[in-house]
């Protein structure tokens, strides 16, 4: 037998904090900014688990190629903001 459902809702501090920091980002900066953080962060925390199996090697590789791709991204962003000024 199934009793009434209890009152209390548990939730984590952290989604409630990022909750907040997503609604200050999309006011701020832009509602796709925030899209796509909240896109990365799914993305770290379903694959977490398999990039922390990596060797040291791996995960090195892992994180220059990262920083080559947000090098590579800032650059297509200033050359987006030169096309729409």
């Amino acid at each position: 037998m199934q009793g009434k459902p209890s009152p209390f809702v548990i939730k984590r501090l952290n989604d409630t904090l990022d909750s907040y920091s997503y609604a200050f980002q999309a006011a701020t900066v832009s509602k796709d900014s925030v899209k796509s953080a909240v896109e990365r962060k799914k993305f770290a925390e379903s694959y977490g688990t398999t990039l922390g199996r990596l060797t040291s090697a791996e995960r090195t590789a892992v994180t220059k190629a990262s920083e080559r791709w947000a090098r590579k991204e800032a650059r297509l962003r200033l050359q987006m903001v030169g096309v729409d000024a």
